[in-house]
């Protein structure tokens, strides 16, 4: 938990270490519960050295009850700092991800990045 009052739970599965970065790559499903309600993250994820997470192709989902506009920007920016936390990270890429529900479904965004504070 932050101190946002976010809890992240993460299933992931790495298939392997490819070439001379030791890069890893495998699919993460995150569910993040917020104040306003649960919100689903999945996409393909590439862990680059120690510090960096490249995500690509994910998908964002309310779950339950969360209804379209209350998990707003801000929230999203602070699940995302919650998942810098949770693993460690200094670092996450997105190379695209796309809305599945909410307002215009369908929209891709990307590439852009975040980095943890601290």
């Amino acid at each position: 938990m932050t101190g946002s009052g976010i809890t992240i739970d993460i299933d992931y599965e790495l298939s392997g270490i490819y070439d001379d970065d030791s890069s890893m790559f495998g699919h993460v499903c995150i569910i993040a519960s917020t104040p306003a309600g649960q919100i689903q993250i999945s996409g393909c994820i590439s862990m680059m050295g120690d510090t960096r997470l490249v995500v690509d192709k994910i998908q964002v989902y309310g779950l339950g009850n969360l209804k379209s506009g209350q998990a707003g920007r801000q929230q999203l920016k602070d699940v995302v700092q919650a998942i810098m936390e949770y693993i460690n990270v200094e670092e996450i890429h997105v190379l695209e991800a796309w809305r599945v529900s909410g307002a215009n479904p369908g929209r891709t965004v990307g590439p852009f990045a975040f980095r943890r504070r601290r």
